[in-house]
């Protein structure tokens, strides 16, 4: 009998032992939600403070027309914006004459809307609808590139941002409805 008392009272104190072992697991756990939940409130102050000004900085990049360090496939604004379609000079480095790959995409809404380029006044693709994933064409390193508005899927412009491999420069555009927006490019001396 004596046995069986000490069996009961080690099994306590193993018991016991084991509750101690998992206070000590709780308040790691604890000290983890609390470093988890701090670092989620400062994210979330962070994007508050500067979510609205990267917005009005992309939408300054978008009106001058050209950016640098821009990649291709990048939602610059919600909306299209207000602006008038431009025509651009394009120098690309000698490089021996290879082509060049222009990615074309929509920097805002998609909308519907559709394009169709052309090289030195030659289709050099059918109409495609812009959107947010980038379609590639290659061209010559020396021409007249044409980007043409083909359709207008909401009436509100046909915007388009076009980043040549080469310069590593983004054009943003307004193509006109049935018009183009013309990008001459020359070998840069």
């Amino acid at each position: 009998m004596r046995r069986r008392m000490d069996q009961a009272k080690d099994r306590l104190d193993h018991g016991r032992e084991q509750e101690a072992e998992f206070d000590v697991m709780d308040a790691d756990k604890r000290g983890f939600r609390f470093f988890t939940g701090l670092v989620c409130a400062a994210l979330l102050v962070l994007t508050v403070m500067f979510g609205p000004r990267a917005s009005r900085n992309d939408l300054e990049t978008v009106l001058k027309g050209v950016a640098a360090g821009v990649s291709p496939g990048t939602r610059m604004v919600q909306e299209d914006p207000q602006m008038e379609p431009g025509d651009y000079m394009v120098a690309v480095p000698d490089e021996g004459g290879g082509p060049v790959e222009l990615s074309i995409w929509d920097f805002a809404d998609e909308d519907g809307d559709y394009v169709q380029v052309f090289v030195d006044g030659r289709p050099r693709t059918d109409p495609f609808a812009i959107t947010h994933r980038v379609t590639k064409v290659r061209v010559p390193s020396k021409g007249v590139i044409q980007v043409r508005g083909i359709r207008d899927g909401k009436g509100n412009g046909i915007s388009y941002a076009v980043f040549f491999n080469k310069t590593g420069e983004t054009y943003f555009n307004i193509a006109p409805l049935g018009g183009a927006n013309t990008y001459t490019v020359q070998t840069a001396r």
